[in-house]
């Protein structure tokens, strides 16, 4: 599966590093999803209800928000849960 990484994605993720959380998630976006074939082997990842294309994965207080476009999927935020649904979708 093709990945691409938006530049919001990478600054919430670059404001993580020293955290526990950073590893998992780093861990996640750039080996574990790539690698996956299609979506449905993803764990914890869920469909949006009320917008076509946008996807989350829950990891620990985190959430990380995604969207697919055509084959790729295309990491937009990664932020603490209580404020992941203000700025994503």
């Amino acid at each position: 599966m093709r990945t691409a990484y938006a530049r919001s994605f990478i600054k919430d993720l670059k404001k993580l590093e020293g955290t526990d959380a950073y590893s998992r998630i780093h861990t996640l976006a750039f080996e574990t999803v790539p690698q996956a074939r299609t979506l449905g082997e993803v764990a914890n990842l869920k469909k949006l209800t009320g917008y076509r294309d946008a996807y989350r994965i829950k990891l620990g207080e985190y959430r990380l928000g995604l969207t697919l476009e055509g084959e790729t999927v295309v990491f937009r935020r990664v932020l603490h849960r209580k404020d992941i649904y203000r700025y994503f979708p």
